[in-house]
């Protein structure tokens, strides 16, 4: 039984050791219905030739998620001239 089905994704970053992506998903509840949607942050490091997750970080509500969004929107206004994804400043 699937338990998390993924929406959409993001690559925020990424370098030849690290990466950084944005995961839209929905999880299945005990009722058996999907619930959601959330958002998580995951930090991935290359170790040999697999990439494993060292950090992660779920928003779990819409709430979260909008609040968020406007505090990067004040502290970040403009994007940065070459934001596309690839920095990792």
């Amino acid at each position: 039984v699937v338990k998390v089905r993924e929406l959409d994704r993001a690559l925020l970053s990424s370098s030849s050791a690290w990466a950084t992506l944005a995961f839209l998903f929905e999880e299945r509840g005990p009722d058996g219905a999907f619930h959601g949607p959330r958002l998580s942050l995951r930090r991935y490091r290359k170790r040999g030739k697999s990439w494993v997750v060292e950090k992660h970080l779920t928003i779990s509500s819409g709430r979260q998620a909008h609040v968020l969004a406007q505090a990067l929107a004040r502290w970040f206004p403009t994007a940065p001239s070459g934001a596309d994804g690839d920095d990792e400043t």
